[in-house]
């Protein structure tokens, strides 16, 4: 997921201008809001078992990000298309408040 918010993608959006500093840090802002929306998407299809299963994947490993994405695409047949689409959202809610961003 992280390899789709990276400096093209801010470019794509005009973004280019920005320093790094403050690229880094939307970027970062960026995956948060991401994986916060495709993680609330992809549990309304889950079962209670299924969630079951998912915490205890990601809380006995190391590392919990690889873990759940891993879990996720095995588990959820939807997942590159969730993650599609929530990109393109995440897109257009930083197009309509582009102002805000650059300010």
């Amino acid at each position: 997921m992280a390899q789709q918010i990276d400096d093209a993608f801010l470019e794509d959006l005009g973004l280019g201008g920005l320093s790094d500093d403050k690229k880094r840090v939307l970027i970062r802002q960026l995956l948060e809001t991401l994986q916060l929306r495709v993680g609330t998407r992809l549990s309304e299809d889950l079962t209670d078992e299924q969630l079951d299963d998912f915490e205890r994947t990601v809380g006995d490993s190391d590392d919990s990000g690889a873990a759940a994405e891993a879990w996720l695409k095995q588990n959820h047949a939807n997942y590159n298309e969730v993650i599609n689409e929530e990109i393109a959202k995440l897109k257009d809610d930083l197009r309509t408040n582009l102002g805000q961003v650059m300010g």
